[in-house]
């Protein structure tokens, strides 16, 4: 990193993350931001020609990044047929062009699957991470040991400088999520447990881990379904498999929960999804654990959204209810694609940590939304600048509301009030014009691999 970025990150009322005024360090983010597109677009063509065909040439507002931004599916623009036809290499190359790292030299022989090609990346030094793929199409992450700790930082941060955390103290982890690095989830909540056990037990929900290949093809099964393609024998075997997954699911849940409440009375941390961690409260609840019944000195870690789990309105509260006030409750807001969480304060603000360059735009993704009042609304987007794997730059599928306000809490750092998904509003549709042009750029980069 650079002198600008050590600033930034020490700048104001360090060691708080969350708390700084962002008009005393906009135009260091910008610098950073800077310095990060000139290091970048060296060794990413992608971005490179974006930045060419937009004219930017450097970020000293913070309106030229945004023709920059990468969107989530950006990172899953790969040909279908370099996974069905087993083209490995050509699915490394085509991570490489999203990458600051070249990706070659790599031995694929003998690789199945979505799932074999990842740990042969990772056993050649490549930490690539996948995304959950609910939609049935797996994102790809090159990641590097840099952004790892940068993520580990960001949690702790969050956990300890907006939710209290003691980090002193011995505890068991329960981390409601499959044993394994290759989600970001995974890695970031490992990591934060690791900061909070000092030696003490560390509980996955399974140690089964998590296929994208068998994902993918469940998003394939659905896609043929819905076009009228898919074999009675296909549709019979998915079923049978769901139904023998749940069972497996169940029991894994079941013996989660008992050992949560035989260790309930002692210090714990406990992570995971919002999803998983509302399963874990109505079994907990079902078993007969009583709201506040845990240690005081427990810490709890929810983000990711509820990932398909059925929830009614009010799931968080009744979570932040049965945890009990004297839990140290550490809630997240980000994406994948970023490193640093924004964090959820006393007075219900997500704070923005102050290395991230905070872009609220129009729902067309085109132009910075107008603030009025000290508050905007649009579509999420951002720069990471702790990101080192890839171009930090992202929009999201998200409509924010953001107070810029200092907050009830004390912190003057921004912070999204509220978040809903475009997909998910009544207008329904979610078109960005800029990630389809980034996604062109990329299947351009690949014309010649054909």
């Amino acid at each position: 990193m650079t002198s600008n970025f050590d600033e930034l990150a020490q700048r104001g009322s360090t060691p708080h993350p969350f708390d700084y005024d962002l008009a005393e360090i906009g135009a260091l983010q910008l610098a950073v931001a800077d310095e990060l597109l000139a290091r970048r677009r060296e060794v990413i063509r992608v971005l490179d020609r974006r930045a060419s065909d937009a004219g930017v040439d450097s970020i000293s507002r913070p309106e030229d990044a945004i023709g920059l931004l990468f969107s989530h599916t950006t990172y899953k623009s790969y040909p279908d047929a370099f996974v069905r036809n087993g083209r490995w290499d050509r699915l490394t190359a085509w991570l490489s062009t999203l990458s600051t790292e070249t990706i070659d030299g790599v031995d694929f022989d003998g690789v199945a699957d979505i799932d074999d090609w990842v740990q042969r990346l990772h056993a050649a030094g490549h930490h690539v991470v996948t995304t959950s793929g609910t939609s049935g199409r797996t994102s790809f992450l090159n990641t590097t040991r840099d952004d790892h700790e940068a993520l580990e930082a960001g949690f702790f941060g969050g956990a300890v400088d907006v939710a209290g955390a003691d980090d002193t103290i011995e505890r068991t982890a329960f981390l409601a999520m499959p044993r394994g690095t290759t989600s970001v989830a995974q890695i970031a909540v490992t990591r934060l447990s690791g900061r909070f056990v000092r030696g003490g037990e560390v509980y996955y929900l399974t140690d089964e881990p998590i296929r994208a290949a068998q994902i993918a093809r469940m998003g394939q099964l659905r896609a043929a379904i819905a076009d009228g393609t898919a074999l009675p024998g296909e549709i019979a075997a998915a079923e049978r498999a769901g139904r023998e997954q749940a069972v497996r699911g169940r029991q894994a849940l079941d013996g989660f929960v008992k050992r949560i409440l035989d260790r309930h009375d002692q210090p714990l941390f406990i992570g995971g999804t919002f999803g998983l961690i509302w399963m874990l409260v109505e079994a907990a609840r079902a078993a007969g654990l009583k709201d506040g019944a845990f240690h005081p000195d427990t810490v709890l870690f929810v983000g990711g959204g509820l990932k398909g789990v059925q929830a009614p309105a009010d799931f968080l509260d009744q979570t932040r209810a049965f945890f009990g006030p004297t839990v140290s409750q550490f809630e997240a807001y980000g994406m994948s694609e970023l490193n640093a969480p924004f964090a959820r304060c006393s007075a219900a603000r997500f704070h923005v940590p102050r290395t991230t360059l905070l872009l609220v735009l129009d729902k067309a993704g085109e132009m910075l939304a107008e603030v009025s009042g000290g508050a905007v609304e649009g579509r999420l987007a951002a720069v990471d600048l702790t990101v080192s794997g890839r171009w930090g730059g992202v929009i999201s599928g998200d409509r924010v509301s953001v107070s810029f306000e200092p907050c009830l809490c004390g912190r003057r750092s921004p912070g999204v009030t509220g978040i809903a998904r475009y997909a998910d509003l009544p207008e329904g549709d979610d078109k960005l014009s800029c990630a389809g042009t980034v996604e062109a750029y990329v299947r351009g980069s690949m014309e010649s691999w054909a």
